[in-house]
């Protein structure tokens, strides 16, 4: 048998670009492509939860933020409070002069002010009144009498609301602490619940995944059972009669020549009883692989009939197309085909037509791909060995 240059090792099928994204006749490849919108609404989902978190977030921030300025003026107030405690009793010793006393009533002031409570207004209120009192009789005494008994009174009635005050505000700051641990304990948990979030959006983004990969392997599955022969393995008739119109319509498009081969196995139906069914499905199978090794990677082979090849061969001009046809002749016939009860030898006819530049020509009366095969089928019964 002749090698030639259209000879391939690796079985290759050439498929149009339109049969490709249409998929074959009578085929919806979008009724079951699901994952387009489902991707959609899950990452407009995630989204919205993630800004949720965000924004939580941000709430979490400002409260902590309030909450430590609070405890800051708190613990402060205390700590002066102390001063101003050890101060009046200073005070009540006869120690501290008028200008000590001015400057406590400043400072008491300070802190209520900067308090600004309104439970403590009551006790700050007495607190400084009773401060008023020992800085009237501080100016009456005089400085230099500050130690006076007057003076020591006022100073002990102060001592006396001071701790009232005190405790409200201590009250408040292991409030603070509560409110400060509660925050944290929230904050921890929600970032838990962000991590257990995005495990289980990983998760389900994964399930999301082999549902799309099992959905495309289904659709591929589908498209190959409505347009290969589930024989052979090549297209079927309906793909490849669609396959012929698409390549016409380019061929007239380009201005190229388009060559067509039908191939028919003689008295294949005599094989069929002699071998028995099962024989005879290994010989088509073996000649359909003949077949497709012997075309080019872009050319199309597809079962017409029962017994019957149609072979499409773009940019072929009658010549290479009579060179195509007489090179599977010889790859069918010069080889015998081995069967599980030996070797039989296959006898095919074979007619051909080329489309010059993709027009009709006086021996071409059209291209409408059901004429072709007709007047092909019509030409291959007419050469048939009687």
């Amino acid at each position: 048998m002749r090698q030639s240059q259209h000879h391939r090792s690796e079985r290759r099928t050439y498929v149009p670009p339109d049969l490709l994204q249409t998929g074959p006749p009578d085929f919806d490849r979008n009724a079951t492509d699901t994952h387009p919108r489902g991707h959609r609404l899950f990452l407009y989902g995630l989204a919205a939860i993630l800004v949720a978190i965000s924004l939580w977030c941000f709430v979490i921030l400002g409260r902590t933020e309030s909450l430590r300025a609070d405890l800051t003026r708190h613990m402060g107030w205390l700590e002066e409070a102390g001063t101003l405690r050890r101060s009046l009793e200073t005070t009540a010793l006869g120690a501290t002069t008028g200008n000590n006393v001015e400057q406590l009533i400043a400072t008491t002031r300070r802190l209520v002010a900067t308090h600004g409570a309104p439970e403590f207004d009551l006790a700050a209120q007495r607190l400084e009144e009773r401060l008023e009192e020992l800085a009237t009789w501080i100016d009456l005494h005089g400085q230099g009498d500050a130690g006076s008994e007057d003076v020591s009174e006022a100073a002990y009635s102060v001592l006396t609301v001071l701790p009232g005050l005190e405790s409200q505000v201590q009250e408040q700051v292991v409030d603070l602490y509560s409110g400060l641990d509660r925050l944290w304990t929230s904050t921890r948990t929600l970032v838990l619940l962000c991590l257990l979030l995005c495990a289980s959006n990983l998760g389900l983004l994964y399930l999301v995944h082999r549902r799309r990969e099992q959905l495309e392997t289904a659709h591929a599955q589908a498209v190959a059972l409505a347009s290969h022969d589930a024989l052979t393995g090549v297209w079927n008739r309906r793909a490849i009669l669609r396959i012929l119109r698409l390549e016409l319509a380019r061929a007239e498009r380009s201005g190229r020549p388009l060559g067509v081969i039908l191939m028919d196995l003689d008295d294949f139906g005599k094989l069929n009883v002699l071998l028995g069914s099962r024989e005879a499905d290994h010989v088509l199978r073996e000649i359909s692989h003949r077949l497709a090794s012997f075309v080019r990677p872009y050319d199309t082979l597809g079962r017409l009939g029962s017994d019957s090849f149609l072979v499409i061969l773009p940019s072929c001009d009658a010549t290479a197309t009579t060179g195509v046809a007489d090179r599977l002749h010889e790859a069918v016939e010069n080889d015998h085909v081995e069967h599980a009860h030996g070797a039989v030898q296959v006898q095919t006819t074979l007619v051909h037509e080329t489309i010059p530049n993709g027009q009709p020509t006086e021996h071409v009366e059209g291209v409408d791909p059901d004429l072709l095969v007709h007047r092909l089928q019509q030409r291959l019964d007419e050469s048939r060995p009687s």
